[in-house]
Protein backbone atom coordinates (compact mmCIF):
# COMPACT_ATOMS: atom_id res chain seq x y z
CA UNK A 1 0.00 0.00 0.00
CA UNK A 2 1.47 3.80 -0.87
CA UNK A 3 2.12 5.82 1.57
CA UNK A 4 -0.54 8.69 2.16
CA UNK A 5 -0.15 12.30 3.40
CA UNK A 6 -2.00 12.95 5.95
CA UNK A 7 -2.30 16.92 7.77
CA UNK A 8 -2.23 18.00 11.13
CA UNK A 9 -2.32 21.11 12.63
CA UNK A 10 -0.15 22.12 15.90
CA UNK A 11 -0.04 25.50 17.27
CA UNK A 12 -1.56 27.45 14.38
CA UNK A 13 0.58 26.02 11.48
CA UNK A 14 0.55 22.86 9.66
CA UNK A 15 2.79 19.57 9.73
CA UNK A 16 2.88 16.73 7.08
CA UNK A 17 2.59 13.12 8.09
CA UNK A 18 3.50 10.52 6.16
CA UNK A 19 1.39 7.30 7.03
CA UNK A 20 3.24 4.18 5.38
CA UNK A 21 2.10 0.15 5.73
CA UNK A 22 4.10 0.01 8.72
CA UNK A 23 5.59 3.30 10.33
CA UNK A 24 4.52 6.95 10.13
CA UNK A 25 7.05 9.02 9.26
CA UNK A 26 6.44 13.13 10.48
CA UNK A 27 8.02 16.18 8.30
CA UNK A 28 10.40 17.46 10.77
CA UNK A 29 11.01 19.96 8.04
CA UNK A 30 6.94 20.94 9.15
CA UNK A 31 8.18 21.45 12.71
CA UNK A 32 11.53 23.09 12.09
CA UNK A 33 9.63 26.59 10.83
CA UNK A 34 8.10 26.97 14.04
CA UNK A 35 11.60 27.89 15.13
CA UNK A 36 12.97 29.35 11.90
CA UNK A 37 11.18 29.32 8.52
CA UNK A 38 13.77 30.76 6.88
CA UNK A 39 16.82 28.15 7.88
CA UNK A 40 15.15 24.98 8.22
CA UNK A 41 18.00 22.64 7.02
CA UNK A 42 20.69 24.15 8.97
CA UNK A 43 18.47 23.84 12.24
CA UNK A 44 17.88 20.02 10.84
CA UNK A 45 21.55 19.27 10.23
CA UNK A 46 22.70 20.97 13.73
CA UNK A 47 20.57 18.94 15.74
CA UNK A 48 21.46 15.94 13.78
CA UNK A 49 25.17 16.31 14.44
CA UNK A 50 24.47 16.59 18.52
CA UNK A 51 25.88 13.70 20.18
CA UNK A 52 22.41 13.35 21.90
CA UNK A 53 20.65 12.97 18.56
CA UNK A 54 23.14 10.32 17.59
CA UNK A 55 22.48 8.01 20.45
CA UNK A 56 18.67 8.75 20.60
CA UNK A 57 19.02 7.85 16.38
CA UNK A 58 21.35 4.96 17.50
CA UNK A 59 18.66 3.30 19.66
CA UNK A 60 15.89 3.28 17.36
CA UNK A 61 17.87 1.56 14.58
CA UNK A 62 18.87 -1.21 16.64
CA UNK A 63 15.30 -1.55 18.10
CA UNK A 64 13.87 -1.66 14.62
CA UNK A 65 16.46 -1.96 12.00
CA UNK A 66 17.61 -5.35 11.17
CA UNK A 67 20.08 -4.06 8.69
CA UNK A 68 21.48 -0.97 10.95
CA UNK A 69 25.14 -1.07 11.04
CA UNK A 70 26.30 -0.71 14.34
CA UNK A 71 30.24 0.04 13.62
CA UNK A 72 29.87 2.85 10.98
CA UNK A 73 27.48 4.05 13.94
CA UNK A 74 30.04 3.83 16.51
CA UNK A 75 32.29 6.17 14.28
CA UNK A 76 29.89 8.22 14.10
CA UNK A 77 29.33 8.54 17.85
CA UNK A 78 33.12 8.84 18.12
CA UNK A 79 33.01 11.87 16.73
CA UNK A 80 30.00 13.90 17.34
CA UNK A 81 30.40 16.55 19.75
CA UNK A 82 33.80 17.43 18.62
CA UNK A 83 33.87 21.00 16.82
CA UNK A 84 35.16 19.49 13.65
CA UNK A 85 32.11 17.14 13.06
CA UNK A 86 29.27 17.44 10.16
CA UNK A 87 26.74 15.31 9.76
CA UNK A 88 24.39 15.45 6.45
CA UNK A 89 21.01 13.05 6.53
CA UNK A 90 22.47 11.37 3.05
CA UNK A 91 25.87 10.39 4.97
CA UNK A 92 23.95 9.12 8.23
CA UNK A 93 21.38 6.81 5.99
CA UNK A 94 24.10 5.85 3.10
CA UNK A 95 26.40 5.01 5.82
CA UNK A 96 24.25 3.24 8.60
CA UNK A 97 21.87 1.94 6.34
CA UNK A 98 19.30 4.15 8.57
CA UNK A 99 15.24 4.05 8.15
CA UNK A 100 14.36 6.26 10.94
CA UNK A 101 14.77 9.59 9.23
CA UNK A 102 14.05 9.82 5.35
CA UNK A 103 14.47 12.88 2.90
CA UNK A 104 11.05 12.93 0.38
CA UNK A 105 11.35 15.11 -2.63
CA UNK A 106 8.68 16.82 -4.54
CA UNK A 107 5.12 17.93 -3.32
CA UNK A 108 5.26 17.79 0.31
CA UNK A 109 9.05 17.54 0.13
CA UNK A 110 11.30 18.00 3.11
CA UNK A 111 13.40 15.31 5.75
CA UNK A 112 10.72 12.89 7.88
CA UNK A 113 11.64 11.23 10.61
CA UNK A 114 9.45 7.99 12.16
CA UNK A 115 7.10 9.65 15.14
CA UNK A 116 9.25 8.86 18.12
CA UNK A 117 12.44 10.60 16.37
CA UNK A 118 10.43 13.62 15.11
CA UNK A 119 8.69 14.10 18.63
CA UNK A 120 11.90 14.19 20.16
CA UNK A 121 12.96 17.23 17.32
CA UNK A 122 9.85 18.27 18.91
CA UNK A 123 11.57 19.35 22.07
CA UNK A 124 13.84 21.86 19.98
CA UNK A 125 10.83 24.05 19.77
CA UNK A 126 9.43 23.22 23.36
CA UNK A 127 7.99 20.66 25.70
CA UNK A 128 4.57 22.41 25.08
CA UNK A 129 5.24 22.23 21.63
CA UNK A 130 5.81 18.37 21.74
CA UNK A 131 2.96 17.39 24.06
CA UNK A 132 0.47 19.57 21.27
CA UNK A 133 2.15 17.83 18.58
CA UNK A 134 1.52 13.87 20.61
CA UNK A 135 -2.06 14.90 21.13
CA UNK A 136 -2.94 15.90 17.87
CA UNK A 137 -1.10 13.22 15.76
CA UNK A 138 -2.93 10.51 18.73
CA UNK A 139 -5.94 12.50 17.71
CA UNK A 140 -5.69 11.71 14.12
CA UNK A 141 -4.45 8.14 14.40
CA UNK A 142 -7.18 7.55 16.57
CA UNK A 143 -10.33 8.82 14.39
CA UNK A 144 -8.36 6.13 11.67
CA UNK A 145 -8.17 3.52 13.57
CA UNK A 146 -12.05 3.77 14.59
CA UNK A 147 -13.13 4.34 11.22
CA UNK A 148 -11.30 1.24 9.88
CA UNK A 149 -12.60 -0.35 12.92
CA UNK A 150 -15.84 0.22 12.27
CA UNK A 151 -15.37 -0.93 8.22
CA UNK A 152 -14.46 -4.71 9.70
CA UNK A 153 -17.85 -5.21 11.58
CA UNK A 154 -20.51 -5.45 8.33
CA UNK A 155 -24.12 -5.73 8.42
CA UNK A 156 -24.95 -7.75 5.44
CA UNK A 157 -28.77 -9.23 5.92
CA UNK A 158 -27.99 -9.69 9.71
CA UNK A 159 -24.94 -11.08 8.75
CA UNK A 160 -21.09 -9.82 9.68
CA UNK A 161 -17.27 -10.62 9.13
CA UNK A 162 -15.19 -10.68 12.02
CA UNK A 163 -11.30 -11.19 11.76
CA UNK A 164 -11.61 -14.04 14.36
CA UNK A 165 -12.40 -16.16 11.73
CA UNK A 166 -9.00 -15.98 9.53
CA UNK A 167 -7.63 -17.09 13.38
CA UNK A 168 -10.25 -20.07 13.60
CA UNK A 169 -9.78 -20.94 9.74
CA UNK A 170 -5.55 -20.84 10.05
CA UNK A 171 -6.37 -22.91 13.16
CA UNK A 172 -8.17 -25.24 11.01
CA UNK A 173 -6.20 -25.50 8.34
CA UNK A 174 -2.68 -26.24 10.61
CA UNK A 175 -4.66 -28.81 12.14
CA UNK A 176 -5.78 -30.85 9.12
CA UNK A 177 -3.06 -30.35 6.66
CA UNK A 178 -0.24 -30.76 9.37
CA UNK A 179 1.53 -33.47 7.55
CA UNK A 180 1.66 -32.28 4.44
CA UNK A 181 2.76 -29.03 5.73
CA UNK A 182 6.51 -28.75 4.97
CA UNK A 183 7.89 -25.37 6.50
CA UNK A 184 9.64 -26.51 9.69
CA UNK A 185 11.88 -29.07 11.16
CA UNK A 186 9.23 -31.17 14.01
CA UNK A 187 6.30 -29.82 12.47
CA UNK A 188 3.81 -31.81 13.55
CA UNK A 189 4.49 -31.00 17.35
CA UNK A 190 5.03 -26.79 16.05
CA UNK A 191 1.75 -26.74 14.02
CA UNK A 192 -0.34 -28.62 16.86
CA UNK A 193 0.70 -25.73 19.24
CA UNK A 194 0.34 -23.24 16.27
CA UNK A 195 -3.05 -24.78 15.83
CA UNK A 196 -3.97 -24.36 19.47
CA UNK A 197 -2.52 -21.07 19.87
CA UNK A 198 -5.13 -19.68 17.40
CA UNK A 199 -8.16 -21.61 18.53
CA UNK A 200 -7.39 -19.83 21.96
CA UNK A 201 -7.05 -16.16 19.84
CA UNK A 202 -10.15 -16.95 18.04
CA UNK A 203 -11.98 -17.73 20.79
CA UNK A 204 -11.26 -14.98 23.28
CA UNK A 205 -12.00 -12.82 20.31
CA UNK A 206 -14.96 -14.46 20.30
CA UNK A 207 -16.37 -13.68 23.99
CA UNK A 208 -15.20 -9.79 23.89
CA UNK A 209 -18.34 -8.91 22.09
CA UNK A 210 -20.49 -11.28 23.83
CA UNK A 211 -19.29 -9.96 26.75
CA UNK A 212 -20.06 -6.54 25.76
CA UNK A 213 -23.36 -7.31 25.07
CA UNK A 214 -23.49 -8.91 28.47
CA UNK A 215 -23.00 -5.47 29.99
CA UNK A 216 -25.15 -3.88 28.01
CA UNK A 217 -27.97 -6.65 28.85
CA UNK A 218 -27.46 -5.96 32.75
CA UNK A 219 -27.74 -2.14 31.89
CA UNK A 220 -31.18 -2.76 30.57
CA UNK A 221 -32.61 -5.33 33.09
CA UNK A 222 -31.50 -2.45 35.91
CA UNK A 223 -33.24 0.09 34.26
CA UNK A 224 -36.67 -2.37 34.05
CA UNK A 225 -35.73 -3.11 37.62
CA UNK A 226 -35.04 -6.74 36.89
CA UNK A 227 -32.39 -6.43 39.23
CA UNK A 228 -31.03 -4.75 42.30
CA UNK A 229 -28.37 -2.17 42.43
CA UNK A 230 -25.61 -3.81 44.55
CA UNK A 231 -25.73 -7.36 42.00
CA UNK A 232 -25.81 -4.95 39.22
CA UNK A 233 -22.55 -3.46 40.41
CA UNK A 234 -21.34 -6.36 41.07
CA UNK A 235 -21.75 -8.29 37.79
CA UNK A 236 -20.66 -5.05 36.06
CA UNK A 237 -17.48 -4.97 37.63
CA UNK A 238 -16.46 -8.55 37.37
CA UNK A 239 -17.06 -8.00 33.32
CA UNK A 240 -15.47 -5.19 33.22
CA UNK A 241 -12.10 -6.78 34.89
CA UNK A 242 -12.83 -9.70 32.31
CA UNK A 243 -12.75 -7.31 29.39
CA UNK A 244 -9.09 -6.30 30.69
CA UNK A 245 -8.09 -10.13 31.31
CA UNK A 246 -9.60 -11.46 27.99
CA UNK A 247 -7.09 -8.83 25.89
CA UNK A 248 -3.98 -9.07 27.79
CA UNK A 249 -4.95 -13.39 27.25
CA UNK A 250 -5.06 -12.91 23.84
CA UNK A 251 -1.67 -10.96 23.57
CA UNK A 252 0.17 -13.52 25.54
CA UNK A 253 -1.23 -16.25 22.64
CA UNK A 254 -0.27 -13.74 20.12
CA UNK A 255 2.93 -13.60 21.70
CA UNK A 256 3.75 -17.29 21.85
CA UNK A 257 2.73 -17.30 17.87
CA UNK A 258 5.40 -14.44 17.65
CA UNK A 259 7.84 -16.26 18.97
CA UNK A 260 7.55 -19.70 17.23
CA UNK A 261 7.39 -17.32 14.03
CA UNK A 262 10.57 -15.82 14.94
CA UNK A 263 14.36 -16.18 13.51
CA UNK A 264 15.25 -17.48 16.78
CA UNK A 265 12.14 -18.87 18.89
CA UNK A 266 15.02 -20.67 21.12
CA UNK A 267 16.01 -17.03 22.44
CA UNK A 268 12.90 -15.45 23.06
CA UNK A 269 11.69 -15.59 26.57
CA UNK A 270 9.00 -18.09 27.53
CA UNK A 271 8.80 -21.68 26.61
CA UNK A 272 7.18 -23.90 23.36
CA UNK A 273 4.25 -23.70 25.90
CA UNK A 274 3.46 -19.95 26.27
CA UNK A 275 4.91 -16.34 25.95
CA UNK A 276 4.06 -13.45 28.12
CA UNK A 277 3.84 -10.34 25.53
CA UNK A 278 4.45 -8.10 28.28
CA UNK A 279 8.28 -10.00 28.79
CA UNK A 280 8.84 -10.22 25.20
CA UNK A 281 8.07 -6.06 24.63
CA UNK A 282 10.73 -5.21 27.72
CA UNK A 283 12.97 -7.29 25.99
CA UNK A 284 12.72 -5.72 22.89
CA UNK A 285 12.29 -2.41 24.33
CA UNK A 286 15.80 -2.67 26.55
CA UNK A 287 17.33 -4.37 23.44
CA UNK A 288 17.76 -7.73 24.89
CA UNK A 289 16.66 -9.02 21.24
CA UNK A 290 17.47 -8.00 18.16
CA UNK A 291 15.70 -7.16 15.23
CA UNK A 292 17.21 -9.88 13.04
CA UNK A 293 16.64 -12.63 16.30
CA UNK A 294 12.37 -11.37 16.41
CA UNK A 295 12.20 -10.78 12.25
CA UNK A 296 12.07 -7.44 10.66
CA UNK A 297 8.19 -8.11 9.69
CA UNK A 298 7.24 -8.91 13.33
CA UNK A 299 8.77 -6.19 14.81
CA UNK A 300 6.11 -3.96 14.36
CA UNK A 301 3.85 -6.28 16.23
CA UNK A 302 5.68 -6.02 19.31
CA UNK A 303 6.87 -2.12 19.37
CA UNK A 304 3.97 -0.68 17.42
CA UNK A 305 1.14 -1.51 20.37
CA UNK A 306 1.75 1.81 22.58
CA UNK A 307 -1.82 1.55 24.07
CA UNK A 308 -1.15 -1.75 25.53
CA UNK A 309 0.51 -0.58 27.91
CA UNK A 310 -1.91 1.50 29.47
CA UNK A 311 -4.70 -1.13 29.35
CA UNK A 312 -1.97 -3.63 31.04
CA UNK A 313 -1.61 -1.14 33.78
CA UNK A 314 -5.70 -1.27 34.76
CA UNK A 315 -5.27 -4.71 34.08
CA UNK A 316 -2.49 -5.29 36.42
CA UNK A 317 -3.95 -2.86 39.37
CA UNK A 318 -6.78 -5.80 40.29
CA UNK A 319 -4.84 -8.72 39.55
CA UNK A 320 -1.56 -7.83 40.91
CA UNK A 321 -1.69 -4.61 43.32
CA UNK A 322 -4.87 -5.57 45.33
CA UNK A 323 -7.37 -3.35 43.29
CA UNK A 324 -10.66 -3.76 42.34
CA UNK A 325 -13.29 -1.96 40.12
CA UNK A 326 -16.40 -0.18 41.41
CA UNK A 327 -19.07 0.38 38.61
CA UNK A 328 -21.63 3.44 38.14
CA UNK A 329 -24.91 3.74 36.01
CA UNK A 330 -26.07 7.42 35.34
CA UNK A 331 -29.89 7.04 34.51
CA UNK A 332 -29.57 10.55 32.95
CA UNK A 333 -27.19 9.48 30.44
CA UNK A 334 -27.68 5.96 30.15
CA UNK A 335 -23.89 5.75 30.63
CA UNK A 336 -21.74 2.69 32.14
CA UNK A 337 -18.52 3.97 33.68
CA UNK A 338 -16.61 2.48 36.11
CA UNK A 339 -13.55 2.91 38.42
CA UNK A 340 -10.10 1.66 39.80
CA UNK A 341 -9.94 1.89 43.55
CA UNK A 342 -7.59 2.93 45.32
CA UNK A 343 -6.28 4.86 43.06
CA UNK A 344 -2.47 3.48 42.09
CA UNK A 345 0.02 6.29 40.82
CA UNK A 346 1.40 3.86 38.48
CA UNK A 347 -2.30 3.78 36.38
CA UNK A 348 -2.62 6.34 33.63
CA UNK A 349 -5.64 6.48 30.66
CA UNK A 350 -4.41 7.38 27.16
CA UNK A 351 -7.17 9.46 26.35
CA UNK A 352 -9.01 12.37 28.43
CA UNK A 353 -11.68 11.96 26.60
CA UNK A 354 -12.36 8.70 28.77
CA UNK A 355 -12.61 10.07 31.99
CA UNK A 356 -15.04 12.66 34.57
CA UNK A 357 -11.76 14.53 35.72
CA UNK A 358 -13.88 15.87 38.56
CA UNK A 359 -13.97 12.49 40.04
CA UNK A 360 -11.55 10.06 37.60
CA UNK A 361 -14.80 8.00 36.35
CA UNK A 362 -13.94 6.27 32.96
CA UNK A 363 -16.66 6.30 30.44
CA UNK A 364 -16.93 2.67 29.93
CA UNK A 365 -18.78 2.58 26.21
CA UNK A 366 -16.02 5.21 25.06
CA UNK A 367 -13.41 3.44 26.74
CA UNK A 368 -13.94 -0.17 25.12
CA UNK A 369 -14.75 0.92 21.91
CA UNK A 370 -11.24 2.80 21.70
CA UNK A 371 -9.96 -0.61 22.79
CA UNK A 372 -11.39 -2.77 20.74
CA UNK A 373 -10.98 -0.36 17.85
CA UNK A 374 -7.29 -1.14 18.29
CA UNK A 375 -7.34 -4.69 18.85
CA UNK A 376 -9.07 -5.11 15.85
CA UNK A 377 -6.37 -3.08 13.87
CA UNK A 378 -3.64 -5.10 15.19
CA UNK A 379 -5.26 -8.47 14.54
CA UNK A 380 -5.76 -7.43 11.04
CA UNK A 381 -2.06 -6.47 10.60
CA UNK A 382 -1.29 -9.59 12.40
CA UNK A 383 -3.34 -11.86 10.25
CA UNK A 384 -1.15 -10.68 7.62
CA UNK A 385 2.00 -11.00 8.73
CA UNK A 386 1.09 -14.66 10.22
CA UNK A 387 -0.53 -15.48 6.56
CA UNK A 388 2.77 -14.43 4.98
CA UNK A 389 4.97 -16.65 7.71
CA UNK A 390 3.16 -19.14 7.28
CA UNK A 391 2.76 -18.99 3.40
CA UNK A 392 -1.07 -18.97 3.44
CA UNK A 393 -1.73 -15.40 1.20
CA UNK A 394 -3.18 -17.37 -1.78
CA UNK A 395 -5.37 -19.52 0.58
CA UNK A 396 -8.81 -17.84 0.91
CA UNK A 397 -9.29 -17.76 4.74
CA UNK A 398 -12.28 -15.31 4.93
CA UNK A 399 -15.66 -16.52 5.66
CA UNK A 400 -18.99 -14.65 6.44
CA UNK A 401 -20.47 -15.36 9.81
CA UNK A 402 -23.43 -13.94 11.90
CA UNK A 403 -22.54 -10.84 13.45
CA UNK A 404 -23.85 -10.40 16.87
CA UNK A 405 -25.25 -7.86 19.14
CA UNK A 406 -21.91 -7.29 20.83
CA UNK A 407 -20.80 -6.12 17.25
CA UNK A 408 -23.30 -3.46 17.09
CA UNK A 409 -23.33 -1.88 20.19
CA UNK A 410 -19.31 -1.96 19.92
CA UNK A 411 -19.56 -0.14 16.58
CA UNK A 412 -21.92 2.07 17.61
CA UNK A 413 -20.30 3.15 20.67
CA UNK A 414 -16.73 3.59 18.67
CA UNK A 415 -19.29 6.18 16.35
CA UNK A 416 -19.52 8.04 19.77
CA UNK A 417 -16.13 8.14 20.26
CA UNK A 418 -15.13 9.20 17.11
CA UNK A 419 -17.93 12.29 17.52
CA UNK A 420 -16.00 13.46 20.86
CA UNK A 421 -12.38 12.93 18.61
CA UNK A 422 -14.27 15.01 15.90
CA UNK A 423 -15.15 18.21 18.14
CA UNK A 424 -11.67 18.05 19.91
Amino acid sequence: MPAKNKIIEVQGGEITILAGKELDYICITDIARYKNSEHTDDLIRNWLRNRNTIEILGIWERLNNPDFKPVEFDGFKKQAGLNSFTLTLKQWIENTGAIGIISKAGRYGGTYAHKDIAFEFASLISEAFKRYLIKEFQRLKDLETLKHAQSLIHNRDELGYCLMSDFLKIQLFLRDNHNKYDCYKDKSEKENKLANWFWCISNKLSILPILVHRIDWQRNLLKKNGIDQNSWMNFTSIDIEYFHILIRSIFDYLASVIRALSNSPTQMPGDSFRCSFEKLLNKVQKGKISPKKLGSDLIPLVTEVGWFKDLRNIRNSFIHLDGFTFSFYDPRTNRISFKICPDKKNISIPREIFINCDDGIIDFELYSAYYYAHLLEYIEKATGIFKSKLYLEDIDLVETMKCGEGYNLLRNWMGKLLKVLEKE
